[in-house]
């Protein structure tokens, strides 16, 4: 992926003022978060999406916009991402991981593939086969 994607995404966000079936945004420049396990599973089990680390959704009244933060550290968060997707995972997922700079700030873009249809559910194993699958409704992640 590379930066005009990226702007088109955020773009894209703006647009209809909430994420969606394929894109989250993660807030990533204070650290990694907490969770993000149940987006990647999401991802993988229904068409696949991209999460944008270092991207901060702000709610307004009515509307939400999406504003770049940058990340708290590009290389740390790809090595925790990596980690979790052939450790935590059944199967293991292989994200496409992607740095972009956009206004000196470092995003770090991860694009999961949906799985193969045999080997569905993508769970997280700390959870569980049940508790740990989730599919994206919309722009959320149901269990």
């Amino acid at each position: 992926m590379n930066k005009e994607d990226v702007l088109k995404l955020i773009q894209e966000l703006n647009e209809k003022q909430t994420e969606t079936i394929c894109i989250e945004a993660k807030t990533a420049n204070k650290g990694k978060p907490e969770k993000y396990y149940d987006t990647i599973s999401s991802f993988a089990n229904t068409i696949g999406g991209v999460i944008l680390f270092g991207v901060e959704e702000i709610k307004h009244k009515n509307k939400a916009t999406f504003e770049v933060v940058g990340v708290y550290d590009a290389n740390d968060l790809q090595k925790n991402i990596t980690n979790l997707c052939s450790t935590e995972f059944e199967p293991i997922i292989r994200p496409k991981i992607s740095v972009i700079d956009i206004d000196n700030k470092k995003i770090v873009v991860v694009k999961i593939d949906m799985i193969n249809q045999r080997n569905k559910p993508c769970y997280y194993k700390p959870k569980g086969l049940h508790n740990g699958s989730y599919i994206r409704v919309g722009d959320r992640d149901d269990n």
